[in-house]
């Protein structure tokens, strides 16, 4: 009933319901209700809303936690600084 409240006049309200589902409401109940749950969705957004203001940011992992250049020569058992220092011949 809230649903059909939120997209138009509440005698319409009565009257969708009605047609969609058989329940018949006078508009005014129609107001009521769409009126109580919409204070409710307001009030859980706004919590919502105050909880990401104040909600610390996110941490992300930096790129010294990634391998290193001179891991790879480790791990490849190759000195790359060396290779490149040599004489080629």
């Amino acid at each position: 009933m809230s649903h059909f409240g939120a997209n138009g006049p509440f005698k319409e309200v009565a009257q969708d319901l009605k047609l969609a589902s058989g329940i018949q409401v006078s508009a005014k109940d129609a107001e009521r209700v769409s009126e109580r749950v919409g204070g409710q969705i307001e009030k859980r957004d706004g919590i919502e809303r105050r909880r990401l203001r104040f909600a610390e940011p996110a941490t992300t992992h930096s790129h010294s936690d990634a391998p290193s250049s001179q891991d790879a020569t480790k791990i490849s058992g190759n000195n790359a600084l060396e290779d490149e220092q040599s004489p080629r011949i």
